[in-house]
């Protein structure tokens, strides 16, 4: 309560999307342990070519922590209807 005056609520803000069709192929949840550190591009370039949704996590936490990430690292990855068809160029790679 004493942080309210600036603006920090216990109430989640909450967007909606309806993800149809095998164009959508994961949806990528990480704490800020892993968003302080990488990139959105980043994150998506380490998942895009992983074999299952548990390697796409571990290499996004690998890399966050390769790179001194110093908070608390989760990243969980949610496979659908286009996982493994979507590929493309590692633009982050450099």
């Amino acid at each position: 309560m004493k942080y309210k005056p600036f603006g920090v609520t216990a109430e989640p803000e909450v967007r909606s999307k309806l993800l149809q069709g095998k164009e959508w192929a994961y949806i990528v949840f990480v704490t800020d342990g892993i968003s302080s550190v990488l990139s959105d591009g980043e994150i998506v370039d380490l998942a895009r070519n992983a074999k299952d949704p548990k390697e796409a996590a571990n290499a996004i936490m690998d890399f966050a922590d390769e790179l001194g990430a110093e908070d608390n690292l989760t990243a969980i990855v949610v496979p659908l209807a286009g996982w493994g068809q979507i590929h493309g160029p590692d633009r982050t790679k450099e």
